[in-house]
């Protein structure tokens, strides 16, 4: 143990002298539990005014289910929400956290985000292009970081392979994991923040990737990382432990030194004993010590501001008297900034590229995944020409002889304007799917959220939108026989592309706002009903009662039928025997505006509620709460 322990002392020395030093000064961090049915406070304490020191090396933050460990490092990464902390600094080489924070740091998430339809080189291509300054790489200076990062993650064999989905078999979980890394690494990163790196590894491969990030830590990285009960060689790599209990801190110091310093209070570790199991039982209360117990009430007479929480915890008062514990009280008082009022929470956003390059990079992406993962687009594309085979069969070659000229026409156009809004339900796992990686994404600076916004706008609504649609309109126009006219049946088909882009932007809305696809279905299937009894097929408005009226105001059918009859009635002659009855008969009965304005007026209506429901979508992805 003496010998690697001084090896390893000597490492540090020889390679951890250029790695950033991040401190913490009594971090109070609370949680809202004022939704929480079992909850009787209004919050929850998960931080107890913890302090410490993390230095280059590898620095690994242990406890029990429930410790703290978690939000600490989510703390130190600027992943938690500022409005928890109630007190305390977090400084990184003496200073305030600025908007550079995000360009040299990285966090890596325990769940392994990645796009699963790109291949291992791409996705590290993709972070490179929007993580790396235009101005200060080359195209060829970002491909040449790609491929040093791939040689020092040993991903040579997996570069060309997809990363894998539900459809698609890809690379392993250890790959993942260096994969997942590599995306960080892309900027060189002083500072690397992991949650549970070895999470459903197995042993030799959690093994390689703690070997792998002991490497980076060599070469000059603050690395730190929250891990659950490493095995001994994982254990031995361990430059500093800080192991937690119920939100405080019990012990933070070099590694090497924790079994003694555990001695010393009277638990002994068993020779075959993993040391990282050992300091769990010891904080679970599930090792004797051989010590008698001191009272707390004599042990927190030299320390009154300790929180009332720490009062109840032995080994938390007994850090906090400890010779580790003064050593972190004089670092922090040298490095301490003279503000504190949670200046360190307070850090806008700082982005490496223009948003129209980013919006160029998110495009290809999306167009890429939709390449390689078409069941959506392909099922769309079918299932539009399927109904509008269906509807022209239906309604084929409809006559221009009363009663079945008027009947039929209004009730072919009625099924297409159901077709338009519930055949695009699809739309609502827009951004439900990708909700985990946009949030990830969005974290860590890679791009702004409207440049995903739009990227993903553009991607569904063109192939996925507007190509079925045309099949659809083309198929059904000239099966039913409506009015032979160039414009009309362009006409016909912008009518049709409004009224769809308009139920689509109301299901993005409701796909930005909820988590789930059943939440989303039942919550977008309430407006389109509503709107479709409102439309003016299934009740007459003219008869309407007054206070309901208003709802035919934002009906997507309305506008959508409306238009549609007045293209198709205004100018037709229809016969009842031997009479002739103008088409325009029927609106004025209906109380339909057939002016060229009143035609106008319903494409501008539908217009317009795309774009409200398009920004409203927008907004709910700016209010996504980044913070874990």
């Amino acid at each position: 143990m003496e010998s690697s322990t001084q090896n390893r002392n000597e490492k540090c020395s020889k390679f951890h002298c250029s790695g950033p030093i991040l401190t913490f000064n009594n971090i109070r961090y609370v949680v809202d539990t004022r939704r929480s049915v079992c909850s009787q406070g209004k919050e929850k304490q998960i931080l107890c005014g913890v302090s410490g020191v993390m230095r280059p090396g590898m620095n690994a933050i242990l406890g029990p289910t429930g410790s703290g460990k978690t939000s600490l490092l989510d703390l130190l990464a600027n992943r938690k929400d500022p409005k928890g902390i109630k007190s305390g600094q977090i400084l990184l080489n003496g200073q305030l956290m600025d908007s550079n924070f995000n360009l040299q740091s990285a966090y890596v998430v325990q769940d392994n985000i990645l796009m699963g339809t790109l291949t291992v080189k791409e996705n590290l291509e993709f972070s490179a292009n929007l993580r790396l300054s235009k101005k200060l790489y080359t195209f060829e200076e970002k491909q040449q970081k790609v491929n040093k990062v791939i040689d020092e993650l040993g991903l040579q064999d997996c570069t060309n392979t997809k990363v894998g989905t539900e459809f698609i078999r890809g690379i392993s979980g250890g790959e993942r994991k260096r994969c997942s890394i590599g995306m960080e690494l892309i900027t060189s990163p002083s500072l690397l923040f992991l949650d549970e790196p070895t999470t459903g590894l197995d042993a030799n491969t959690a093994s390689s990737i703690m070997q792998l990030l002991h490497m980076l830590a060599l070469q000059g990285r603050t690395i730190i990382f929250s891990i659950h009960q490493p095995r001994y060689s994982i254990y031995k790599l361990l430059d500093y432990i800080t192991l937690m209990s119920k939100g405080n801190i019990v012990y933070q110091g070099p590694g090497a030194e924790t079994i003694n310093y555990f001695q010393d209070l009277g638990y002994e570790c068993e020779p075959y004993n993993n040391p990282s199991d050992f300091f769990l039982d010891v904080i679970n209360e599930a090792v004797p010590t051989s010590h008698e117990i001191p009272n707390p009430e004599v042990m927190i007479i030299t320390h009154t501001d300790l929180d009332s929480s720490r009062e109840k915890n032995f080994l938390a008062l007994h850090f906090h008297q400890s010779k580790y514990y003064d050593n972190i009280e004089k670092e922090l008082k040298s490095l301490s900034v003279p503000d504190i009022s949670n200046s360190s929470s307070k850090i806008k956003s700082s982005y490496a590229t223009p948003f129209w390059y980013q919006l160029y990079i998110m495009c290809g992406r999306t167009v890429k995944n939709l390449c390689r993962n078409p069941q959506t687009s392909v099922a769309q594309v079918l299932l539009m020409i399927i109904f509008g085979i269906l509807n022209g069969l239906v309604y084929y070659q409809i006559p221009h002889t009363m009663p079945e000229a008027l009947q039929n026409r209004i009730g072919a156009f009625f099924f297409l304007a159901i077709n338009q809004v519930f055949g695009n339900l699809s739309a609502v796992e827009l951004f439900i799917q990708e909700k985990t990686l946009f949030l990830h994404e969005k974290a860590s600076g890679y791009y702004r959220t409207s440049a995903y916004f739009l990227s993903k706008i553009l991607a569904d609504v063109i192939p996925n939108r507007i190509i079925p649609i045309l099949s659809f309109a083309a198929i059904s126009y000239f099966m039913m026989g409506l009015k032979q006219d160039v414009a009309s049946f362009f006409l016909f088909c912008l009518t049709l592309s409004l009224t769809s882009l308009s139920a689509v932007s109301l299901a993005f809305l409701v796909s930005a706002s909820v988590n789930t696809f059943a939440v989303a279905n039942a919550l977008i299937a309430i407006p389109y009903v509503f709107m479709m009894v409102f439309g003016g097929f299934l009740v007459n408005l003219n008869r309407m009662l007054q206070w309901l009226s208003w709802l035919q105001w934002i009906s997507i059918f309305r506008y959508g039928l409306n238009a549609l009859v007045i293209n198709e009635l205004k100018g037709q002659i229809f016969y009842m025997n031997s009479t002739k009855v103008p088409g325009e008969m029927y609106m004025i009965e209906q109380g339909i505006d057939f002016s060229t304005w009143g035609f106008w007026q319903n494409q501008v209506a539908l217009l317009c509620m795309t774009a409200i429901f398009l920004f409203l979508a927008f907004i709910q992805l700016v209010r996504i709460n980044k913070w874990k």
